[in-house]
């Protein structure tokens, strides 16, 4: 049984791959414009902590 399931896990595809620094880097650059936009056409508000 245990060597059935092993088999399955390494067979299955590897797609879950960890993100380099500079796509983390990139994807919150893209995040920051969006927000930056939000602010901008008064959609989103900065919160008054």
């Amino acid at each position: 049984m245990e060597d059935d399931v092993e088999k399955i896990i390494n067979e299955l595809p590897i797609k879950a791959k960890i993100p380099s620094e500079k796509q983390i880097k990139n994807i919150l650059e893209d995040e920051m414009e969006c927000i930056k936009f939000l602010q901008q056409e008064g959609i989103l508000y900065k919160s008054q902590k």
